[in-house]
C-alpha cells in the first residue's frame, strides 16, 4: 500500500487526517494498546498547528479498548484546557455501546 499524505497505518488501525474547515481525523479498524500512541501522537501534532477545531470520526471504528478511550479523554482535556474544540462523530455498534457503558457519551462532545 503506497504512502499517502495524512494517512497513518498502525497495526489494525488506519488514521486519516485532513485539514478542512476543521481538522478532520477519521479512524478505521481497531484502537487499542498496540496503536493508541499513534493516534495520540497525531492528535498532539494537530493540536500544535493553528487548528482550533478537531473532528474525530469514530464511525468506522470496529473496536476500542481502555487505552484508546484514555487517548480520546486526554485529547478532550487538552482541548478544553487550550481553548480548542474537539468534536467526536458518534461511533456505531459495539464501539458506541462502550462509550455508553463507560459514561463517556455524556462527558464528551459528540456531533453528527
Amino acid at each position: 500500500m503506497p504512502d499517502e499524505p495524512g494517512r497513518i497505518v498502525q497495526g489494525l488501525l488506519t488514521i486519516r487526517s485532513e485539514q478542512q474547515d476543521a481538522h478532520f481525523v477519521s479512524l478505521h479498524g481497531e484502537l487499542d494498546g498496540q496503536n493508541a500512541k499513534a493516534l495520540e501522537d497525531e492528535l498532539i501534532r494537530i493540536e500544535a498547528t493553528s487548528a482550533s477545531r478537531i473532528v474525530l470520526d469514530l464511525g468506522d471504528l470496529e473496536f476500542v479498548d481502555s487505552t484508546g478511550l484514555a487517548v480520546i479523554v486526554r485529547a478532550d482535556t487538552r482541548a478544553k484546557n487550550d481553548g480548542h474544540v474537539l468534536r467526536l462523530l458518534r461511533p456505531q455498534g459495539r464501539v458506541g455501546r462502550i462509550f455508553e457503558l463507560s459514561g463517556l457519551d455524556q462527558l464528551l462532545a459528540f456531533g453528527n
